[in-house]
């Protein structure tokens, strides 16, 4: 499909509505003071109702289900009122991010033989491909999980095959999550020029995620070669901080490019990496949301703001549960 510039008035309204019902920093300041099951009684005024899994589940368990089924209800709400096809077809070709989140799941699964209830915690009900998606790709034949993921994301059919016959689960995982900004980077070439500004936002969405998946490589201590194998586009600044010759040099890199925003912090802890980039797409879209309040960005900063608030409660949930310090958590917590 060639997309076409467009305003999406009733979707954009109605996703503006959803985004203004999220947590707010006062709510987070009053989930603080209450312990994890008082938090999760309280996040179903927010969507996130746990009554129906209560009774079987508790706990930090409870809290993390409760979260996935509010995600893959709110995609499927986003899908339900996006009543253009065109819109329809990149909300959902969005969505499959937490797709291959469940692939890598039943991947994961496979190779160290996981619990059931492993597969359970971690998979989003999405598009169909939740866990019995997963869990089929545990006892399938490699070669019937090649065709499986296939027809999903465009992955390279004969480098995952090798990863699966070769049991190299981290190879498997990192083909699956190229195919996915691949898809992307495929969406973003079919919109038409007037449609330049989600055409930007995806290509920025990609060389970010290259821009960390460099920096991860290089932690891995994965060849460079291999490691631009795994890059979706050619890039030339991912490329650069893989052949740094040192991690200081890599990060030099980052700082000598327009990018240099997204090194703040990172000397000490490469983590902050992955927050800034979350905290700059939010400012940027809630920016393009402004610019332009009836195109398809309402949607766009709605999904990411809820990808962000239940990263922030799975850390609430760690830090009650007296997984993670207070300290850590307060540091990576994202609100926009």
């Amino acid at each position: 499909m060639v997309f076409t510039d467009a305003d999406y008035p009733y979707t954009a309204t109605r996703a503006k509505v959803m985004r203004s019902r999220l947590l707010k920093k006062g709510d987070y300041e009053r989930l603080e003071k209450v312990q994890l099951f008082e938090m999760i009684q309280g996040l179903s005024s927010f969507g996130y109702d746990a009554t129906e899994l209560s009774k079987e589940y508790n706990g930090l368990e409870l809290l993390n289900l409760a979260l996935n089924r509010g995600l893959a209800s709110t995609v499927q709400k986003l899908l339900k009122i996006a009543i253009d096809p065109e819109l329809a077809e990149v909300i959902g070709s969005y969505s499959k991010k937490w797709i291959a989140v469940n692939i890598k799941t039943g991947l994961r699964a496979r190779a160290y033989n996981l619990p059931e209830k492993d597969i359970k915690y971690a998979c989003i009900p999405v598009g169909g491909y939740g866990q019995e998606f997963a869990r089929q790709l545990v006892s399938a034949p490699a070669d019937s999980i090649v065709r499986m993921i296939g027809k999903i994301l465009p992955v390279d059919k004969a480098k995952l095959r090798e990863a699966l016959e070769k049991k190299d689960m981290t190879a498997a995982e990192n083909e699956v999550e190229k195919a996915y900004y691949s898809h992307l980077l495929v969406l973003s070439k079919g919109l038409a020029e007037g449609m330049q500004p989600i055409r930007a936002f995806l290509n920025q969405v990609i060389m970010l995620v290259n821009i960390r998946n460099a920096f991860k490589f290089r932690l891995a201590g994965m060849d460079a070669r291999q490691a631009a194998g795994l890059m979706a586009g050619d890039d030339r600044l991912p490329l650069e901080i893989l052949n740094a010759d040192s991690p200081k040099a890599a990060i030099e890199a980052l700082k000598a490019s327009k990018y240099r925003q997204f090194a703040e912090g990172i000397e000490s802890d490469i983590s902050r990496l992955e927050i800034n980039i979350e905290k700059y797409l939010l400012v940027y879209t809630s920016g393009l949301v402004k610019e332009e309040p009836l195109s398809i960005f309402p949607v766009i900063n709605f999904l990411l703001a809820k990808e962000a608030e239940i990263r922030n409660l799975r850390l609430y949930g760690a830090w009650k549960a007296g997984l993670l310090d207070e300290k850590f958590v307060r540091e990576n917590v994202v609100v926009v």
